[in-house]
């Protein structure tokens, strides 16, 4: 089974105030197995249509200039929801944000939940405060603790990169 670990980039918090998404990254790896090399991308820059706040440009460095070309999010929708088809689906504080402003934007679009389509979704944020009960447990915690490079600008996709890694520290700290 596929393991497809799973962020998105958004013009602001609340997709019911009209937020939306600007990226989508997701790196999957086949049979359950973390190894680089047999894990494959998928990257999407997105045209909100719509400004997007400073204090976001400030998070992912996109602004609606860089992204005025882009696809809007109904013409990359089926190609991201192929890709996390019958898959486990994981991203970081998921269940509080990432799979709601995904479900949002896919039922404006009369396309299927993300529920509909995957096999099963693990919210890593959960699982890390069972492993470190009290600590921080935000993602550039996790990374720090792991010891990997740190982020910067936030970037779907190198944290969906990163959040597989922090996974496998979890799954050792979890035994």
């Amino acid at each position: 089974m596929r393991h497809v670990f799973f962020d998105i980039e958004t013009t602001g918090f609340n997709h019911a105030q009209g937020d939306r998404i600007v990226s989508i990254g997701a790196v999957a790896y086949p049979d359950g197995g973390l190894e680089r090399g047999t894990e494959e991308i998928y990257y999407q820059e997105i045209n909100p249509e719509r400004e997007i706040p400073e204090r976001s440009i400030e998070i992912h460095g996109l602004t609606a200039e860089m992204l005025a070309d882009k696809p809007v999010f109904a013409e990359v929708a089926d190609a991201m929801l192929a890709f996390v088809d019958n898959a486990v689906l994981y991203a970081h504080n998921g269940y509080a944000f990432d799979f709601p402003f995904v479900n949002a934007a896919l039922e404006y679009i009369d396309k299927p939940q993300l529920e509909e389509v995957i096999a099963h979704s693990v919210d890593t944020v959960l699982l890390a405060r069972d492993i470190y009960p009290g600590q921080r447990n935000g993602l550039d915690h996790l990374i720090a603790r792991a010891g990997l490079e740190g982020r910067g600008v936030h970037s779907a996709l190198e944290d969906a990169r990163l959040l597989a890694q922090v996974y496998k520290m979890l799954l050792r700290e979890a035994d």
